[in-house]
Order: C-alpha cells, then sequence, then structure tokens
C-alpha cells in the first residue's frame, strides 16, 4: 500500500522538472519527520516546553500570561493542548482575568500564517467584568478592548477573530455601565459559540439574566469585520 501510494505521488509529480520533483518530497519528508517528532517526542514531554510556551502565549496575547499547567496529546490530526490555572496579568503585575481551564486544537494554518491559529479554542467557567466607563471605553476585566488603536486589549480581541471555532461554557459575565450610570448586570450560565471565516464572524450566545428583568437571553449574530480597532465600518445582523 506505502509503496503504490509512493509510486503514484511520484507519477503525478511527472510533470514537474526532475529537481522540482526532489525538492518537493524532500519538503514532504521534512514535514513527516516533524508531524512524528512532534506526536511521538515533544507532546508527550510537553512540560519541559512550559516556559517557552508560556511566553509564546504571553506574546500573542499581548499581556503577561502564567500557566500552571499544561498537558498534550494528539486529536484527530492536530495537536490538543490542555491548560489549567491560567492568568493574564495586567501592566502591575496583578491578575486581569483568571481562567480555571482552556483546552485548545492548534491548526496547520499557524505554520503558514507565521502566528497563533487554533482549530478550536474551549473556556470553561470563566467570571469576567465588562466595563464601559464615562467615555465609552469598554475593557474586559481591565484589559481595553475598544477606544485605544495600539492598546494590547485591542490587539487580543483581534487574536480571537482569527481563531476558527470558540466555545465558552458556563461563565459569568458582569456588565458595569458607568456611562449610563446603569446598576452592574450579573449574567449567569453563560454559553457561547463562535466561529470565525476570515472577516466572516456568526455567534451564538444564551445566558440568565437577573430573574427580575428578563428569561433566558438567546443572540445570534452574522457579521462581517476586520478590527475591533474599526467597529464603524462593520456590517451584519445581530
Amino acid at each position: 500500500m506505502l509503496k503504490t501510494s509512493l509510486n503514484f505521488a511520484w507519477r503525478s509529480l511527472g510533470h514537474l522538472p526532475r529537481i522540482a520533483r526532489y525538492g518537493v518530497l524532500l519538503l514532504a519528508m521534512a514535514l513527516a519527520a516533524g508531524v512524528l517528532a512532534l506526536r511521538y517526542w515533544v507532546l508527550p514531554d510537553i512540560e519541559r516546553y512550559h516556559d517557552r510556551i508560556t511566553a509564546s502565549v504571553s506574546h500573542a496575547v499581548g499581556q503577561p500570561v502564567t500557566i500552571g499547567r499544561i498537558a498534550a496529546d494528539w486529536d484527530g490530526v492536530g495537536p490538543h493542548l490542555l491548560l489549567t490555572d491560567i492568568r493574564i496579568l495586567d501592566q502591575q503585575g496583578e491578575t486581569a482575568l483568571a481562567l480555571q481551564r482552556v483546552e485548545l486544537e492548534l491548526s496547520w494554518m499557524t505554520l503558514l500564517a507565521g502566528e497563533l491559529r487554533l482549530s478550536r479554542l474551549e473556556v470553561d467557567r470563566p467570571e469576567l467584568l465588562i466595563r464601559r466607563d464615562a467615555q465609552g471605553a469598554v475593557q474586559i476585566s481591565g484589559i481595553p478592548l475598544t477606544g485605544q488603536a495600539q492598546s494590547s486589549g485591542t490587539e487580543l480581541a483581534d487574536l480571537l477573530l482569527q481563531q476558527s471555532r470558540i466555545v465558552v461554557r458556563n461563565a459569568q459575565i458582569s456588565w458595569l455601565d458607568e456611562k449610563k450610570s446603569a446598576p452592574l448586570l450579573v449574567f449567569k450560565d453563560v454559553n457561547l459559540l463562535i466561529r470565525n471565516s476570515w472577516h466572516h464572524h456568526r455567534f451564538a450566545m444564551r445566558a440568565l439574566p437577573p430573574a427580575e428583568l428578563a428569561t433566558q437571553l438567546d443572540v445570534r449574530g452574522d457579521l462581517f469585520g476586520n478590527t475591533f480597532d474599526d467597529l464603524q465600518r462593520w456590517s451584519g445582523e445581530i
């Protein structure tokens, strides 16, 4: 079977010059070797790379990050990581956002894009405070989201737009609108699904608001946009 497959692949490249054929095969062999090394040597010993992974995540997020423990295995056609006790720190070194458990599956697009790409990102039981100050600037657990073109918070939000599938389960989200001087609203049992494909973003969210305000919320959206820094140019419907 393997010999037949190799012969078929070689014949398929027959229209290319000989040097190009050998180049393609060498590239394929190098990629296969890299996949095998990742699956059988790197992933089983993933904690050895704890500091490197933490540094990479911090760079991608744009904020200092600490990770309690990292576990890894192979899921389908890609590496699967389980991170526990993740803390995103603010500029003063205080915890701005704490996540108990995060699962992620790396996408092979990471190699082509040169930056983090995930096929799947799942977060369990996060507790978030979303705050809009009197000037209209929005923060998530102290991290700016909009209103500052160069803020690391905007970079983090835009990074989430580049991930294929994001799932949030059993979250608690508090909304504080200081611009309208409104009281704090706490939404429980928040479940969120986001699917991103280039500049196309679809989401579905269910949540329990305070009982005196409404029954369960069910919100869905189909949006087109590039960056949170330019929300005025977004289109779509919710």
